[in-house]
């Protein structure tokens, strides 16, 4: 029965400072039934040195009736290191002293290493997770660990008919267990993918959901700045995109059409308000339009989908 449970029983004479092993404990230890004589010091020496009590902690433990229980490893003489799991009972005598300890020993190496895999796996997640979120450039988001699937359509979606979109995504990738990718709006208005994929436990389940969120207009633009200033021609070109009409601009942006008709009017660089043309980047960016300036200095006006449509 101790072969097949990887365990072994013992019994400690505390005065007589006498250790009794089962057969079982010997071969926890590597060695054949009565083959070494069980002593303190012999366990002591196979402890790992990091798992070795402190001098007397053990018999203090005792006295004050602190918890004996515990793992820790030992080292064969081949240079083996084995996992065991202590579980003790102190008996007293008929004055209420200690008199004898008890214990059952169980070897306990596939499951730590078990355990230390999945914490390196874990480990390794995280390190993903952090990769992905600098590969990102700080224009797309990461779904890491722990993080609910659910949660994306909040934090990740703008527009109600990617929201709907992403429904339905979900519910055939749960069903599924299937990675998926999804271009949609953010919050801000930036055209984005995101592609998420499962983590699988040892069973099969799905455990969470790891996924990285990219700005698409920072993927395509990569070799483009954004201009200083905008032009007259970069806003016409923008309002071109969008179909926009002079009143259209100026209600989003909440700048006055006069303002906007005096801007457009020159090609090059405007000497008008800051505010102003802060606030008409702002809104023709959330709109969908990017303004940039080329490797060749030209300004340029794209979809955030990498089609340019207007250059100045």
């Amino acid at each position: 029965m101790e072969e097949k449970l990887g365990a072994g029983l013992f019994s400690w004479d505390i005065a007589q400072d006498r250790l009794l092993w089962s057969g079982g404990m010997f071969a926890l230890f590597g060695f054949a039934p009565g083959a070494v004589e069980p002593t303190r010091a012999l366990v002591e020496s196979m402890t790992h040195p990091q798992d070795r009590r402190p001098p007397n902690s053990l018999e203090r433990a005792i006295q004050q009736g602190l918890p004996l229980d515990r793992q820790f490893r030992i080292i064969w003489k081949n240079g083996r290191v084995r996992w065991l799991s202590s579980s003790t009972e102190v008996l007293m005598d008929h004055d209420g002293k200690p008199e004898r300890l008890i214990g059952l020993v169980v070897d306990i190496t596939s499951s730590r290493e078990e355990s230390m895999r999945l914490e390196l796996l874990e480990h390794r997640l995280q390190s993903i997770t952090q990769a992905a979120k600098c590969a990102s450039g700080g224009s797309g988001g990461v779904l890491g660990p722990g993080e609910q699937l659910a949660d994306v359509a909040g934090r990740l979606l703008s527009d109600p008919e990617d929201a709907l979109r992403l429904q339905d995504i979900l519910q055939k990738a749960n069903a599924n267990r299937a990675a998926f990718s999804l271009e949609h709006r953010t919050p801000e208005g930036a055209l984005a993918r995101s592609s998420i994929a499962p983590v699988f436990n040892r069973e099969g389940s799905v455990v969470e959901w790891l996924g990285l969120s990219l700005n698409l207009a920072s993927e395509q633009n990569a070799g483009c700045s954004a201009p200083p200033t905008l032009t007259g021609a970069l806003i016409r070109g923008g309002r071109g995109i969008l179909n926009w009409s002079v009143k259209d601009l100026s209600e989003a942006s909440e700048v006055s059409a006069a303002v906007l008709r005096r801007i457009e009017e020159f090609d090059g660089v405007s000497s008008n308000s800051d505010v102003a043309l802060a606030k008409i980047r702002a809104v023709m960016q959330k709109a969908g339009v990017e303004f940039c300036l080329s490797e060749n200095g030209q300004g340029a006006v794209c979809l955030r989908n990498g089609s340019a449509v207007h250059r100045s």
